[in-house]
């Protein structure tokens, strides 16, 4: 479906409509038109022109080398447009929709098209956008949204950026008042405008929910839709009548809202009275709350009375958009639960809590992990028992590896859940496949392990030979072993075949969830090893000792503290068929060390080198040219990919690289000169534990034990 190959005027409105309402030049796939006035969605269309028919059009001549595709989705009446440049061809996707991919990408691949960007006209909610399912089937592919949409993206959109793709480019135009992210896409020629759900065709976005605004809106598109030129084509991100183009002169003259005055056009919006999108519970979640590196689903739910909310299984990644939406939405966050210690994220509730003063995090009693409230069973209130509804509904395997059990698993899910009723709805907190949401009694008849006996589940589950989530060497030591009274990261190691374990810079607090930890996993520590000896916390080796008799502790030879290994350069702790190696970083303390691991993937910095900054040398032997030289002689000698993991940070961040560090810490980077001179005049105040920590430290944290 598509009018004229030429620019549409007034004069040619005739041809232009009979073009349009026949046939494409490229017979792609026909739809019937959809007979309805208005479908209870998104748009706000009014007295539009019936079509009979609908085709999927294509348009190669708008634009001097451009191609152009029309694509349409019928449930959602929603047109995806593919942009191309002839001679690179380099491509952009606008408004892809899930259920259309397999659709979407045939056609990219049949044209021989490089999708550069997928972008989306703002956070729609009447159908899930199918960018982050395309970012996994197309490498390199970016996705792009307006910054002002709360949701996460590669490219975050604001007014006057250009979207490239070959000799050609979009404009951004900010067009809010459906949205505060609505964005129109202007044509460099002034050609054609993809005005996504601002202006329709007779028509407008409502502005009754999602921040909407009826008189922002109305003055979007005078000042930004319709100071285009009179010709400029009109492509919408919906029709409900099988109108598919119109033009900026046609809407100005005829759109029976938008030709009225600015205070008739806020009295009908404000009187409109739509049903709410029967989507809109999960597309706005789905396309919103996604973080795409992980496949990680965010939920947020709050009473409308009380504006007091939770928010369940946040990621590091997105605490701003999460904490933006918050704030938009006028919400009182009263808890961040996490529905287990994840492996393939981290989780953003410790930075939350930073943030958000009064905020508790949660999570299960059984996870090991640190939180002001640990959930048992049948404790539960409401929100709590519809929190039980998130476990994955196809079974995130990768679970089995951490503290898993196949069994268990299966008598969880089938005792814990398919109880609930059929139609309770199951939102998990992942999925591979762009899915969002199913229910009780799906999952009971068609989950392909589940509807097995438990003698089949568990001999599936422990034949499927699947690698470690990517993260999991990251994730789970930085959910589990972090103490939040002195920021400290405490490191757990263990070699999977022998599992004798390493601890790094354990904290007196969590020692009984570092052994709980220690005990389910099944492993031996055999050495508990300190960084330095450590001004802000009491180290637990010494209790450690007591509770592990075959337990050693390790520290610097130059630390001035007891233990029963000291530590010298190339010393090197092994636990089964793995070590680290020591390497001597003195500046902070004379006695600190950085542990690197045998591959030099890995380095355990200790105070030494922070992420964006580095220890404190005034106190405790501290020596600012010492620390200069032994980050850039013994740190930063290594690869530049290798892992920096440091005892502590105060931003909610967790791991960096060498290269990262070289590059951009802001201290590290001057010369030594200037590096002495802003270590000399920090001016900081002492640690408040300094007094007790240091000589608990000096006697292996025992002196009060």
């Amino acid at each position: 479906m598509c009018s004229a190959l030429s620019r549409v005027t007034s004069a040619q409105r005739a041809v232009a409509l009979a073009l349009r309402l026949r046939a494409g030049t490229d017979s792609l796939a026909c739809a019937a038109a959809d007979s309805r006035r208005f479908s209870p969605g998104v748009s706000a269309g009014s007295e539009p022109l019936r079509a009979p028919v609908r085709r999927f059009c294509s348009r190669t001549a708008l634009s001097r080398g451009l191609l152009f595709k029309q694509l349409f989705e019928l449930e959602s009446s929603t047109y995806t447009y593919l942009l191309a440049d002839r001679d690179s061809k380099e491509a952009v996707l606008i408004d892809p929709v899930l259920e259309t991919i397999e659709r979407d990408l045939k056609l990219i691949h049949e044209l021989g098209l490089n999708l550069k960007v997928a972008v989306n006209t703002h956070c729609h909610a009447d159908h899930i956008t199918s960018t982050g399912l395309m970012k996994k089937r197309l490498a390199g592919l970016k996705s792009a949204i307006s910054k002002f949409s709360g949701a996460s993206a590669d490219i975050h959109l604001s007014e006057g950026d250009k979207i490239t793709f070959g000799n050609q480019y979009l404009t951004v135009r900010e067009t809010p008042g459906h949205t505060d992210g609505c964005i129109t896409l202007v044509s460099a020629d002034h050609s054609m405008a993809f005005t996504g759900d601002a202006l329709l065709i007779r028509g407008c976005g409502r502005t009754d929910f999602q921040q909407g605004c009826a008189k922002k809106l109305y003055e979007s598109i005078h000042q930004k839709i319709f100071t285009l030129p009179d010709e400029c084509l009109i492509y919408p991100a919906h029709d409900y009548l099988g109108q598919t183009v119109s033009t900026v002169g046609e809407e100005r003259k005829f759109n029976p809202r938008l030709t009225k005055n600015l205070e008739q056009f806020v009295q009908i919006m404000n009187n409109l009275n739509l049903p709410k999108p029967k989507k809109i519970d999960i597309s706005v979640p789905a396309n919103l709350l996604f973080e795409s590196e992980s496949s990680t689903y965010t939920y947020l739910l709050a009473d409308r009375d009380t504006k007091e909310a939770v928010l369940i299984d946040p990621v590091l990644e997105t605490v701003d958009r999460d904490l933006k939406l918050i704030n938009e939405l006028g919400l009182s966050l009263k808890l961040a639960v996490n529905t287990h210690c994840h492996a393939d994220h981290i989780t953003g509730t410790g930075l939350m809590k930073k943030r958000l003063a009064g905020l508790k995090s949660a999570i299960s009693k059984f996870s090991g992990a640190s939180a002001d409230i640990t959930c048992q069973r049948e404790t539960r209130s409401p929100l709590e028992i519809k929190c039980e509804q998130l476990l994955f509904h196809k079974l995130s395997q990768f679970y089995l590896k951490q503290l898993g059990s196949a069994k268990t698993l299966y008598q969880s899910i089938h005792q814990k859940i398919f109880t609930l009723p059929d139609e309770c709805l199951v939102y998990p907190a992942h999925d591979y496949l762009g899915r969002t949401v199913s229910t009780v009694g799906e999952e009971r008849n068609f989950n392909p392990r589940l509807t097995k006996s438990l003698e089949e589940f568990v001999h599936i589950m422990n034949n499927l030979n699947l690698s470690n989530p990517k993260k999991m060497g990251i994730s789970v030591p930085a959910n589990l072993l972090f103490e939040s009274e002195s920021s400290t990261y405490t490191y757990l190691l263990a070699d999977r075949d022998s599992r004798e374990a390493v601890l790094i810079d354990p904290v007196l607090e969590t020692v009984d969830r570092d052994l709980k930890l220690i005990n389910e996993l099944g492993l031996s520590l055999k050495v508990a090893v300190n960084t330095h000896c450590h001004a802000d916390h009491i180290t637990s080796t010494g209790l450690m000792k007591k509770r592990l008799p075959e337990l050693k502790s390790a520290i610097s030879k130059f630390s001035g503290a007891s233990a029963d290994i000291h530590l010298s350069e190339g010393d090197k702790i092994t636990f089964g068929n793995q070590y680290l190696t020591v390497r001597e970083t003195p500046g902070h303390t004379d006695g600190c060390i950085t542990l690197v691991s045998a591959d030099h993937s890995m380095a355990f910095t200790g105070d030494a080198l922070l992420i964006r900054g580095c220890g404190r040398t005034d106190f405790q032997q501290g020596c600012a040219k010492t620390l200069y030289q032994s980050i850039h002689q013994k740190i930063f000698t290594l690869p530049d990919k290798c892992l920096v993991y440091p005892a502590h940070d105060y931003l909610g961040r967790t791991v960096s690289t060498v290269g990262e560090e070289r590059k951009f810490n802001p201290r590290l980077t001057k010369s030594l000169e200037e590096f002495v001179n802003i270590m000399n005049n920090l001016n900081l105040p002492k640690p408040k534990k300094i007094d007790i920590s240091v000589p608990a430290n000096l006697v292996c944290g025992v002196h009060e034990v």
